[in-house]
């Protein structure tokens, strides 16, 4: 559940940050909503998706805990970032 918050709390901003700032470069206002939304916590629907596929319901319930959890400050870190861009 760490290994799932870990990505998802930075790698998935720092790839969507590099994606939409440097590789393919889109409006400023575009690129920072994109990091925004990437930063959230991952989502409830996962769990219902992981439970009705039977696939690890437990594991993400916690990812979706641990990721809400961290996300108070990983997103107001996000957002302070994109206030300087």
């Amino acid at each position: 559940a760490m290994t799932i918050s870990v990505f998802k709390l930075f790698v998935h901003p720092a790839a969507v940050a590099l994606t939409a700032l440097v590789i393919w470069p889109v409006e400023p206002f575009a690129a920072k909503v994109m990091i925004a939304a990437s930063a959230l916590p991952v989502a409830g629907n996962v769990y219902i998706l992981a439970q009705h596929y039977r696939v690890a319901p437990q594991r993400v319930s916690a990812a979706i805990l641990i990721s809400t959890l961290a996300s108070v400050v990983t997103v107001a870190a996000v957002i302070a970032w994109l206030e300087t861009l």
